[in-house]
């Protein structure tokens, strides 16, 4: 009896020594295999893929770049690739601004980050949607392709500027954006009973900092009942309630004033080199050869001053002063 208890615990004791052998040796061919791995796919900068990601770039002043995403493709440490990415830019100057897009690719390298398909921008003041977009994180530049739409407010009145192009690329750091191609926008006044602007041109230049608007190119130009074309003009976005030019226009400008039934013409037209527009006087001053056509009259003089909704005329010459108001024939 006590022979045969002596050999059952003789071969436990045997069985229990064999299996953790066998297991500490799979363990340590396991942990080779995968020293093997890593080596490898370092050598040989293979493709690795994350679900879930938080990604983030630091530099010596902090975070830089930071982007989640639903899935990640990595091929070496220098370029990945996002889908449905989400992030935020941190410039030096403490500026921010998010994105998201359906794909994201990131060159560590050249300091890049492309957005593709339905690319959408937000910085402080503007929401900037597109088909495709880059940023380029040295020089603090994003360009952005394909039925751009912004729609942007201005701090300074809480007026709201909407833009439509087919590119347009923005400067963080300097507050700007330039439009380009096909360049349609509005600005929408703040108190909606002011009135705001409609506009066209083949670029733009939208200037926050200097609270300023540039038309290049075709430029067309409507106020409520003032219709305007000319080669260049400018929108001062803060002067609409002071005494100075709200907007003006340079360069073969001509004008269309659709006038009320009390005037006794149903519009006059304006041709001259340059139109500066005084919202809060309601008028329109004409020089560089101006000449005005109102009814049967026309009207020439060095510089011509037109009052809104009214016939009122001013002209002012070399040698005269006259105040002009047509009467019914």
């Amino acid at each position: 009896m006590g022979r045969r208890y002596s050999f059952i615990l003789f071969m436990f004791i045997a069985i229990i020594s064999g299996t953790i052998y066998f297991t500490l040796f799979q363990l340590e061919v396991k942990f080779e295999d995968s020293k093997k791995i890593e080596e490898s796919l370092a050598q040989t900068e293979e493709e690795s893929y994350m679900e879930s990601v938080q990604y983030y770039k630091i530099s010596e002043v902090g975070k830089e770049v930071e982007l989640n995403s639903f899935y990640l493709k990595m091929k070496g440490d220098d370029y990945m690739e996002f889908n449905f990415p989400e992030g935020m830019y941190y410039s030096k100057d403490n500026r921010t601004f998010k994105y998201r897009a359906f794909t994201a690719e990131f060159d560590r390298v050249e300091n890049f980050i492309n957005l593709n398909g339905d690319v959408v921008v937000e910085t402080l003041d503007s929401v900037i949607s597109a088909a495709v977009a880059n940023y380029d994180i040295a020089k603090e530049k994003v360009s952005l392709e394909g039925n751009v739409i912004s729609t942007t407010t201005d701090r300074a009145n809480g007026d709201s500027i909407i833009i439509r192009s087919a590119k347009v690329l923005g400067y963080p750091k300097e507050n700007r954006l330039r439009y380009n191609g096909n360049v349609i926008g509005e600005v929408k006044r703040k108190r909606v009973f002011e009135g705001g602007v409609d506009f066209k041109s083949k670029e733009l230049n939208l200037d926050l900092e200097q609270g300023q608007i540039d038309l290049t190119g075709d430029v067309y130009f409507k106020k409520q009942q003032v219709t305007a074309t000319s080669l260049r003009g400018k929108i001062f976005l803060e002067n609409y309630n002071k005494k100075l030019k709200y907007y003006a226009l340079y360069d073969d400008v001509k004008i269309v004033e659709k006038l009320p039934p009390s005037a006794g013409v149903e519009e006059r037209k304006a041709f001259a080199e340059n139109l500066e527009g005084h919202v809060r006087e309601k008028k329109l001053v004409l020089s560089g050869s101006p000449k005005v056509i109102q009814g049967d009259n026309v009207i020439l003089g060095n510089l011509i001053t037109l009052f809104e909704k009214t016939q009122v005329v001013e002209v002012d010459d070399a040698t005269t002063n006259v105040n002009f108001d047509s009467v019914d024939q």
